[in-house]
């Protein structure tokens, strides 16, 4: 039988519950503990009087302490103190602080006593099962708490003697069970835990033009669809496991994230289809999403014809699984950022008594790190468990979406023949699918990982597309498409420092997706850990051609993509103090006007003599001219192009357009205008000045969204806009 010594002025033993913890998994013969000075000062008082200072002081282990089912798991080291706090104040969030959660609050006229400690896990014992690792890294530490619920006129003695005599460290269904009513159980550390369920990824089509000659008939689009995904997910992270007894036979049981913590979470999705060679399972899923139904089976015939070899067919499923695991791995990430104080990332009450076979394997899995047998079984849990609150739920409610980036459909008549003739990449970021023609795939993928695509490669290609794609839509080249094309940007950084996300965030407020006041709060730390930022704006045919031409249907001035412009420029260094002056002359139209008069030669001379004399800061908004006057030259000369295509359109109705030989020259012409624009293509156009500066241009109208992921919190917003307006 276990012993429990407080000794050094106490003297004291105590006798382990027999369902106690320290009865049941103690390795050791027992426990001596050393109370320090003002502990044991504070030994009779009653806990509404005990100090902070008394309990935080503590017990000490005098020896070495190990802990186990039949073989050690936990060693506890000579001399660690023991964490013991008590909470006297009524309403108390006794957790508020350190974990996200549900609140526990302290009782009138209660007060909850603590007691824990932190322990080493030995090498490889978390690697199996075990009833006291909770899923925490082998060589890692274990923060183990026990919470007794007393009255606020007990002794600290009797306090510290029930909480030391019922400790339970909640392994198994069996501990659960011993726990007295009232009492909570915590362990906390750096591991990780798996979770499985049924998920669904949407398929979103994006078609974008490459700067060659469109096809006179594009291939045929449907808006997406979505696809059931079974997704088995490892979380890794700080965490903690709380269980709390809140009747007779009921546990609360959940998982809850460190406050302000990173989550790596890893992703490996299955359609739960066979995906052996030869299968074209994934293609038939993405092919269901976007290809029209009158089209689709033509379509899988041509693929899983001798269009494709098994070798192809393979590697496109093993793109759309990298792409799948991806997104849902950015969702499931985003989703656990999202929790904020009183949010569990898992809960769950458990009725013990109701609990069948396949209920208690389940617990009992759960209580090891493993949730699998719970979240995959959201649904139709087993008897006597009732699900309260799940990030399975949360990624379901808010649904993930594959863009799927058909680069260069305007040139083929059917997505088989773009698959056939191409390549299906991922870009390994965002999840993205990128489909396109061989020459293009090989100039954007990563060098070394075929299935890839170079995030840095494909966002300035995707910049060149996006004023291609709009110019031949405005031009109504390749006649109308039933979905709109989507401007991107995206970036990743390992660190980010205030300043990065201000520039991310400054964005977000210039698409009107914040308000200043919203940056603000947001602000309010110096470090994010790993973000990542995803901006996207939307046009149809209506707004691809708002961009280029007026109400009237003549190309607009360059004044008005100028404002654009120096619009975008303001928002994004306006509100910041070492580049606010950047926004000088975007707010001060006398002075563009002597800027544009003067042209960049002499552009110096036109500036107070603070800017000037400053070479940095002159060089800066030398640059910002440069970019607003070739982008604004850019879109009136396309915008002449694609009036004089929709003039002949107009006069011509009946066309043949495949036999037109003034047609096929004024595609021609509009053709080799657009190779120029795509070759001059600024880097910044690729950055969010130039997704900013298109949206100024139709005032707003374009559906765009913003995804911010990021250590301490996740934004995730987005505004909709009734695509088909008339231009």
């Amino acid at each position: 039988m276990a012993s429990i010594k407080l000794i050094d002025g106490l003297n004291l033993d105590f006798t382990p519950n027999p369902v106690s913890s320290f009865e049941k998994y103690l390795v050791t013969p027992g426990i001596e503990f050393v109370p320090a000075a003002a502990f044991a000062a504070s030994w009779t008082k009653k806990l509404s009087e005990v100090g902070t200072e008394a309990v935080t002081a503590g017990l000490s282990f005098k020896q070495k302490v190990e802990l186990g089912s039949g073989v050690p798991e936990l060693t506890v080291t000579a001399g660690v103190r023991a964490r013991t706090a008590v909470f006297a104040k009524a309403g108390k969030d006794i957790f508020a602080g350190e974990f996200l959660g549900d609140e526990v609050k302290t009782p009138a006229g209660k007060a909850y006593v603590s007691f824990g400690f932190e322990a080493r896990l030995g090498a490889g014992v978390s690697e199996s099962v075990n009833d006291l690792t909770f899923g925490v890294d082998a060589n890692g530490t274990l923060q183990a708490d026990c919470y007794a619920l007393c009255d606020q006129s007990d002794t600290l003695a009797k306090a510290v003697q029930g909480v030391l005599e019922n400790f339970i460290i909640a392994g198994d269904l069996n501990d659960l069970k011993a726990m007295p009513v009232g009492s909570i159980f915590s362990a906390a550390g750096k591991g990780s835990f798996k979770v499985s369920g049924g998920l669904s990824v949407d398929f979103g089509p994006n078609p974008m033009a490459l700067p060659t000659p469109p096809g006179v008939l594009p291939a045929k689009l449907k808006a997406g669809g979505s696809a059931g995904i079974s997704a088995s997910v490892k979380v890794s992270g700080e965490y903690q496991i709380r269980a709390r007894k809140t009747a007779e036979g009921v546990v609360r049981l959940g998982y809850h994230k460190r406050r302000a913590s990173e989550v790596n979470v890893e992703v490996s999705a299955s359609a739960g289809v066979d995906l052996t060679v030869g299968k074209t399972s994934l293609i038939e899923k993405l092919m269901q999403s976007i290809v029209p139904d009158e089209d689709f089976q033509e379509t899988m015939d041509q693929l899983s014809g001798d269009g494709l070899s098994n070798d192809a067919r393979k590697a496109i499923d093993d793109a759309l699984a990298a792409s799948i695991d991806r997104s849902l791995s950015v969702s499931l990430t985003a989703a656990f950022n999202r929790l904020k104080s009183g949010d569990a990332a898992f809960l769950w009450d458990i009725e013990l008594d109701r609990l069948k076979a396949d209920g208690r394997d389940a617990v009992n899995a759960a209580l090891d790190g493993n949730l699998v047998p719970l979240t995959s079984m959201e649904e139709h849990l087993p008897e006597g468990i009732t699900l309260r609150k799940s990030v399975f739920q949360e990624v379901r409610r808010k649904k993930t979406t594959i863009k799927v980036n058909l680069l260069g459909i305007l040139n083929y008549i059917s997505v088989s023949e773009l698959i056939v003739k191409g390549r299906v990449l991922f870009e390994p970021l965002t999840g993205t699918l990128v489909v396109t023609d061989a020459a293009t795939a090989n100039t954007i993928s990563a060098v070394t990982k075929p299935l890839e695509a170079d995030g840095e490669k494909l966002r300035q290609l995707m910049a060149q597309c996006v004023l291609v794609t709009a110019s031949y839509r405005a031009a109504n080249a390749s006649g109308p498409l039933t979905l709109s094309s989507g401007q991107t940007f995206f970036e990743f950084h390992r660190k980010t420092k205030r300043d990065q996300m201000k520039d991310y965030l400054d964005a977000v407020q210039g698409m009107g997706l914040i308000t200043k006041e919203e940056k603000t709060t947001m602000l309010d730390r110096p470090d994010y850990g790993p973000s990542t930022i995803l901006l996207e704006a939307d046009y149809d045919d209506a707004l691809c051609a708002r961009l280029f031409l007026d109400a009237k249907g003549k190309p607009r001035k360059m004044d008005e993509y100028e404002s654009a412009g120096r619009l975008a420029i303001r928002a994004l260094t306006e509100d910041d103090d070492d580049q606010s002056y950047r926004s000088i002359p975007m707010t001060n139209d006398t002075l563009w006007k002597k800027m544009r008069a003067a042209g960049q030669p002499g552009i110096g001379a036109t500036l107070p003599p603070a800017l000037r004399n400053d070479v940095s800061k002159l060089g800066a908004i030398i640059a910002d001219y440069s970019v607003i006057v070739w982008w604004a030259k850019t879109m009136q000369e396309t915008g002449k192009e694609v009036e004089k295509m929709r003039a002949f359109l107009k006069a011509n109705p009946n066309v043949d357009l495949r036999h037109d030989n003034s047609f096929k020259r004024l595609r021609n012409e509009l053709a080799d205008h657009l190779g120029k624009v795509a070759k001059d293509t600024k880097t910044q156009f690729g950055e969010p000045w130039g997704l900013l500066a298109m949206a100024n241009v139709v005032k707003g109208e374009a559906t765009v969204s913003a995804l911010i992921n990021a250590r301490e919190f996740t934004l995730d917003v987005k505004t909709e806009r009734a695509l088909g307006s008339a231009a």
